[in-house]
C-alpha cells in the first residue's frame, strides 16, 4: 500500500464518524483508514531516546494477523505483562499491546495534567482524561493537544476483546454478535460472552505530516471487564515513536506567514476565550506573554480571532438594533439595572437604567434631605453606540480621592434614547422627579432645593425647569464662555484683541460673573454694551442674550444660595465620566445591551471602590467626618459577609443628626435645646458689658 497523502486536518473532527477499518501501521509509513476522525492537539515534555525504529502494534483483522501482538490462539496472556508505567518513560520505539496497556490503566499513577510541551521521542505520557469526558457528555468534541506541529488525517476504531482468565481473545462485532477471526472470516461464537467479561478499547492513530516516520498513538479503554475497575478511568495513553524532524513546517491555511505552526495549549486558549470577552486583544495578549511564553497565545492575531469568535457567538441572535431591543425588552425583569422602557410611536424605545443604591445616594446627597445639596450635573454623550447616552452625575461628599484630596464623582440614573426634543428629555426627568418625591414623609418636593446644572441645549433645559420647578438651575460657565469666542471669532468676525477684550469684561476679575451686586452687575453691563456697540455691532442682540442668561443661570443664583451653588461652576464632572465610559468602551461603539453591561459594570466598580475605602483600601479615602466608620484591614476581614454589607449600609445611610433635646426631670417633657441666654442679633460681648443703643 501507498502512504496517505491525504491533507492535514486543521479543524477537529466529531469522533464518533464511522470510517472503514484499521490495518496494520508501521515504520513505512503505511496505515489504512478507520472508523472514527479527529484532530488532535497536544503538549509535551523534553524527553528523548536513541532507538528509532518503529512498530505499531494493531489488533488482527481480517486481512492480516499480526504474530508480535496475537499468539497462534488468538489469546494474550496478563502474566507475560510490563510492568505499570509510571508519568513518562520510554517505550523502547514501539507501541503497547493491550495486557501493557490494561496494567498500565489498572495501576496509573503520576497523571499529567496535560501532554507537556518539549521533544518527544519513543515516549509514553499518562494523561488526565476528566477535560474530555466533560466535554464529551455536553456533546462536543475532544481534545489532545501537544505542540509537535501539524499532524495528518487521524483516525479512530473500536476494538473488543475477551477477558477471560486472565487472558485477552480479540473479537469482533457483526450484526450484533461477538466473532472471532478465522482463516481471515468473522466467525461468530457458539457461546456469546456476556458484556461484563468484554474489553472496550478506542485506539487514535496519527502521524506528523512533516515525516511519516514520526507516529502518535492515543488509546483509552471505554468499558472495563467487571472486577477490573481502575481508580482513574478513562485515562487516556498518549505513545510517540519514531525521531523527532528537524525540520520545521507552517500552518496548511498560511498563505503570507512562514513561521513554524504549533498549537497552543486549549487551557490558554479556553483561558484567553474568557478574558477577551471583557479586556481588549492586545491587552489580553500582554498580560499572557508576561506570565511566561508557553502560556501566550501564538500571536496577537490569534487572539483577536479568538476574541471575534467570542463575539459571534455572543451575538448570533442579534443582528440589528431591532434585535438589540428586544433583548433589552426581554431582560428588564431579570436584569436589576434597567428599570423603565418607554414606547412612543414612530420612536424606538428608550431606556431608563440605574440601581436603587443610586437614588437612594441622589436623594440623600442633592436634595433638601442634605444640609448641603451638592450639585447635580447633566450631560448627553455621543459616539457609545446606536443611542445617545444623558447621565446624571454628583460627588460623593462623604469621600476623598487619594492624592487629590477631591471628591469622587458619581455615577447617577442613565437615559438611553434617540434624540434631544423636550418630550424625550422629559419623559426621563418625570421618572427621577417622580423617585425624589417619594418616601420623604409624604411631602411633595416637585425637586425643592436642588441644584441641577447643565450645558446651553434648549430641549433638556426646558424639561428640567418643568419637572423641577422649585429648583435652582444653573449653566455651565465654561461652555457660555467657549459659544460667546466661537460666535465672536466666525460669525462676528472679531480679532483676538477684541475677543480677549470682551471676554475680559464678562469673565475677569471685574468682570460680570464675579459683580458684588445687581448694581455693580447692571454697571458692568452698561460698559459692555458700550465696548460692543464700538467693536462688533453686529453682534449686540447676541451678546444682549447672552448677559441675561448668564444673570439668570449664573450669576443671581450663586448670590442667592451662596452656600449651595458655586459661582464658577463648570461641568467637568459628566465630562469627566464621559471620558471614563469611552475609556472602558475603548473608544468603540458597542451594540445596546452590551453598552449597558459596560455601564452596568461602571456602576459596580464605584460602589465596590467606595466598599474599599472603609478599611483604607481603594482609590477613595473616607473624610473626617467620617472616620468612624473606618476600621483595620484585620478586623474587616474577621467579618462575615452579612456583617461586612450591614456596615456599609450604615455607611451608606451617613453619619447620624445627633438631636439636641433637653428633657424635663420627671421625664414628662422633651424640647430642643435651647441657649442659655437670648442675645441680640450680632452681640459679641459679655452680657455685663453690652450697651444698648436707640436709634
Amino acid at each position: 500500500m501507498k502512504p496517505e497523502t491525504s491533507s492535514p486536518v486543521f479543524s477537529e473532527t466529531p469522533i464518533d464518524m464511522d470510517i472503514s477499518q484499521i490495518k496494520d501501521v508501521n515504520c513505512s509509513g503505511t496505515a489504512a483508514p478507520a472508523d472514527i476522525t479527529m484532530d488532535l492537539d497536544l503538549t509535551s515534555l523534553d524527553h528523548t531516546a536513541n532507538d528509532t525504529s518503529v512498530e505499531i502494534i494493531a489488533p488482527p483483522v481480517s486481512t492480516m494477523e499480526d504474530s508480535s501482538l496475537t499468539p497462534s490462539n488468538d489469546e494474550l496472556s496478563l502474566q507475560d505483562s510490563s510492568p505499570s508505567v509510571r508519568g513518562s518513560v520510554s517505550n523502547s520505539g514501539r507501541f503497547m499491546d493491550v495486557p501493557e496497556l490494561f496494567q498500565t490503566v489498572i495501576n496509573a499513577k503520576d497523571i499529567q495534567s496535560e501532554i507537556p510541551v518539549g521533544i518527544k521521542e519513543n515516549e509514553t505520557f499518562i494523561c488526565d482524561n476528566s477535560q474530555n469526558i466533560s466535554r464529551r457528555s455536553m456533546s462536543r468534541r475532544i481534545k489532545f493537544v501537544d505542540d509537535c506541529g501539524v499532524w495528518g488525517k487521524g483516525s479512530t476504531k473500536k476494538h473488543f476483546y475477551h477477558f477471560v482468565n486472565g487472558k485477552f481473545t480479540y473479537l469482533e462485532q457483526k450484526e450484533g454478535l461477538y466473532c472471532v477471526m478465522k482463516k481471515s472470516m468473522r466467525v461468530p461464537m457458539a457461546i456469546q460472552p456476556p458484556n461484563s467479561e468484554v474489553l472496550i478499547v478506542k485506539r487514535y492513530y496519527n502521524k506528523l505530516k512533516r515525516c511519516a516516520d514520526y507516529h502518535k498513538r492515543v488509546t483509552w479503554i471505554e468499558q472495563f471487564p467487571t472486577g477490573h475497575a481502575p481508580v482513574h478511568p478513562q485515562v487516556p495513553i498518549v505513545e510517540y515513536t519514531g525521531k523527532f524532524p528537524e525540520s520545521c513546517a507552517i500552518h496548511g491555511n498560511s498563505k503570507k506567514s512562514t513561521a513554524e505552526f504549533v498549537r497552543t495549549p486549549d487551557t490558554v486558549i479556553e483561558q484567553i476565550r474568557e478574558e477577551v470577552k471583557t479586556q481588549p486583544a492586545r491587552d489580553v495578549y500582554n498580560k499572557h506573554l508576561q506570565q511566561g511564553e508557553q502560556l501566550a497565545a501564538r500571536d496577537l492575531k490569534q487572539v483577536q480571532n479568538l476574541k471575534q469568535s467570542v463575539r459571534k457567538d455572543k451575538g448570533t441572535k442579534r443582528q440589528n438594533t431591532a434585535d438589540d431591543l428586544i433583548s433589552i425588552i426581554n431582560s428588564i425583569h431579570t436584569n436589576e439595572f434597567i428599570q423603565e422602557i418607554i414606547q412612543c410611536k414612530g420612536k424606538p424605545p428608550s431606556v431608563i437604567l440605574y440601581t436603587q443604591v443610586q437614588i437612594k445616594e441622589l436623594k440623600q446627597f442633592c436634595t433638601s434631605a442634605s444640609e448641603k445639596p451638592v450639585v447635580v450635573g447633566v450631560g448627553r454623550t455621543f459616539n457609545l453606540g446606536a443611542c445617545f447616552v444623558t447621565l446624571l452625575v454628583f460627588q460623593h461628599p462623604n469621600l476623598h480621592r487619594k492624592g487629590t484630596e477631591t471628591h469622587p464623582i458619581m455615577l447617577g440614573p442613565l437615559y438611553l434614547h434617540w434624540d434631544g426634543s423636550y418630550l424625550t428629555y422629559h419623559r426621563f426627568f418625570s421618572h427621577i422627579q417622580a423617585l425624589l418625591d417619594s418616601n420623604l414623609g409624604g411631602t411633595q418636593t416637585q425637586g425643592k432645593q436642588l441644584v441641577i446644572g447643565s450645558d446651553e441645549e434648549r430641549g433638556l433645559i426646558k424639561a428640567l425647569r418643568n419637572c423641577f420647578p422649585a429648583s435652582t438651575h444653573i449653566l455651565c460657565e465654561r461652555h457660555i464662555e467657549q459659544n460667546i469666542k466661537r460666535h465672536l471669532r466666525h460669525q462676528a468676525g472679531a480679532s483676538d484683541q477684541q475677543i480677549r477684550l470682551i471676554h475680559q469684561k464678562i469673565f475677569g476679575p471685574s468682570g460680570l460673573v464675579n459683580s458684588h451686586d445687581s448694581y455693580q452687575f447692571e454697571l458692568n453691563q452698561m460698559e459692555l454694551e458700550d465696548i460692543v456697540s464700538t467693536t462688533v455691532p453686529d453682534s449686540s442682540s447676541y451678546l444682549s442674550k447672552v448677559i441675561k442668561t448668564i444673570k439668570t443661570d449664573i450669576f443671581l443664583p450663586s448670590k442667592e444660595r451662596p452656600k449651595a451653588v458655586p459661582l464658577h461652576w463648570t461641568n467637568n464632572a459628566c465630562e469627566s465620566m464621559n471620558n471614563i465610559i469611552k475609556l472602558s468602551t475603548n473608544w468603540k461603539s458597542l451594540k445596546i445591551p452590551d453598552l449597558t453591561d459596560k455601564l452596568h459594570t461602571i456602576v459596580k466598580i464605584q460602589y465596590a471602590d467606595m466598599r474599599r475605602a472603609l478599611y483604607g483600601q481603594g482609590n477613595y479615602q473616607l473624610t473626617p467626618w467620617m472616620a468612624g466608620f473606618k476600621l483595620s484591614n484585620a478586623c474587616w476581614t474577621s467579618k462575615s459577609q452579612q456583617e461586612k454589607d450591614r456596615h456599609f449600609r450604615k455607611f451608606l445611610r451617613g453619619p447620624r443628626c445627633q438631636k439636641s433635646i433637653t428633657v424635663s426631670s420627671d421625664g414628662r417633657l422633651n424640647i430642643p435645646k435651647t441657649p442659655q441666654t437670648a442675645r441680640k442679633p450680632e452681640q459679641r460681648k459679655r452680657i455685663k458689658t453690652a450697651k444698648t443703643f436707640t436709634f
